[in-house]
């Protein structure tokens, strides 16, 4: 939420795509219910031509495989679970000159190996730059503590809304280059 309102403050036209209701006036918001929804929703919404994605949502790696009858409530029942397409990477096989910004969320793993595993993301996908963090730290909380990687590596600490300023001054950056 502070991406896209740092992002309108700064004069940019943002497009919400999530799962909450909030009714920011000048943003377009779009909710969806599912992964399937959210991803379907953002490459529809990006055929409308856009110059960024800011793909910071916490999607689900796995959706529930729905069952074809009425499941019993009187005895023990075993979920199927599926993986959830990654929305970035179905974005990136139809818009592949796309800048995109990742957030890359891990818990209880060194600073180290969380840096690895951004720029091993940002590499797979071709991201323009990876937000890291570890979530068992910040998660739920006003206050985090992020990595900023693109080229460089730039640690950012502070509220929600100055990691937010943080990160718009780096994609002002990209999208200026």
């Amino acid at each position: 939420m502070e991406l896209a309102l740092e992002a309108f403050r700064r004069g940019a036209d943002v497009t919400l795509v999530h799962r909450g209701c909030v009714g920011i006036q000048g943003i377009c918001e779009l909710y969806t219910e599912s992964a399937q929804d959210m991803t379907d929703a953002v490459i529809e919404e990006l055929g409308k031509g856009y110059d960024l994605l800011i793909s910071a949502a916490a999607i689900s790696d796995f959706t529930v495989t729905p069952s074809k009858d009425k499941i019993k409530s009187d005895k023990e029942f075993t979920l199927a679970l599926k993986p959830a397409p990654k929305l970035i990477k179905e974005v990136r096989k139809i818009y592949p000159g796309l800048k995109i910004i990742g957030f890359k969320a891990e818990t209880g793993i060194s600073e180290e190996e969380l840096i690895k595993r951004a720029r091993k993301s940002m590499d797979s996908s071709h991201l323009s730059m990876v937000v890291a963090n570890d979530v068992s730290r910040g998660m739920g909380t006003e206050e985090n503590n992020v990595y900023l990687i693109d080229g460089s590596v730039k640690p950012v600490s502070g509220t929600k809304r100055r990691i937010a300023i943080e990160i718009m001054d780096k994609v002002e950056e990209i999208m200026r280059n």
